[in-house]
């Protein structure tokens, strides 16, 4: 159930307000970036004010603290979360986050849920063209980066992965027509995670293409999977595993992979 919000009258918010607020930041630690004028309708940019103004209160403060990001559709920009703080900072995601149209480069973000939390991708990218992605540390409780149709000449480079489902494209075929094509993952590493590099198809599914991809100097660290194709990929057993995929997967190649599997 989600959080619900009360408006009080004014004079009960002003007590609240001067009972939680101790030298200018709140008494629990927690920074709530509708706090700082987040709009969250997924129009305005709240990334240049509310985020970067909620991450600097948090990081300033001298005990722990939480960017509450709460439900709602936010829209973000390139933004840089800098330390060190002076106490352990942490965001706290209910909402959804988007970026602007036409981001071409995530670099140098570190990104990290507990590995027991189910679907949290650590980036997915969908309808996109010429992403790179480089330089990070993801771990989470689904895939580092997935790849959803539509994308087209994705770079991944230097990414630590871990733990976390691996780097994945798909699962393709459960809308008609999925595509995906150009993709270059190179120089990273997986550490404890349960697949590696994974392409996954719906049987049963349309037509659809899969093609162009290349996997090169990648470690893996006691990987369960360290290469997955898997054109019978079915979620919840909600398939029908007797038809066979009609993605085409075409011109893969893996190359330099190497390191130690935990199967």
């Amino acid at each position: 159930m989600g959080l619900r919000f009360i408006n009080f009258p004014t004079i009960c918010f002003i007590f609240l307000l001067s009972f939680k607020v101790v030298n200018g930041d709140p008494a629990d630690g927690v920074f709530n970036v509708k706090d700082f004028g987040a709009l969250a309708n997924g129009k305005n940019d709240d990334a240049k004010v509310a985020f970067l103004s909620a991450s600097t209160k948090a990081c300033n403060s001298n005990i722990a603290a939480k960017v509450l990001v709460p439900e709602g559709t936010y829209l973000v920009s390139l933004a840089k979360f800098q330390g060190p703080c002076k106490a352990p900072t942490v965001f706290e995601v209910h909402g959804v986050v988007n970026a602007l149209p036409r981001l071409e480069l995530i670099k140098s973000i570190k990104i990290s849920a507990p590995a027991e939390n189910l679907n949290t991708d650590g980036i997915h990218i969908g309808n996109s063209n010429g992403i790179e992605i480089s330089s990070s540390v993801i771990g989470t409780g689904d895939d580092c980066v997935s790849l959803g149709q539509g994308s087209k000449n994705i770079n991944i480079f230097d990414v630590f992965c871990g733990p976390a489902h691996g780097i994945s494209v798909g699962s393709l075929g459960k809308t008609l027509n999925d595509e995906m094509v150009g993709l270059t993952v190179r120089n990273c590493t997986f550490t404890g995670t349960d697949n590696g590099v994974r392409i996954k198809t719906w049987p049963d599914c349309a037509d659809g293409i899969a093609s162009d991809f290349v996997f090169d100097d990648i470690v893996m660290n006691n990987v369960q999977n360290p290469i997955v194709t898997d054109q019978q990929y079915c979620a919840h057993n909600k398939c029908n595993l007797k038809v066979p995929s009609r993605i085409k997967a075409s011109n893969v190649s893996f190359k330099r992979i190497r390191g130690i599997s935990a199967s």
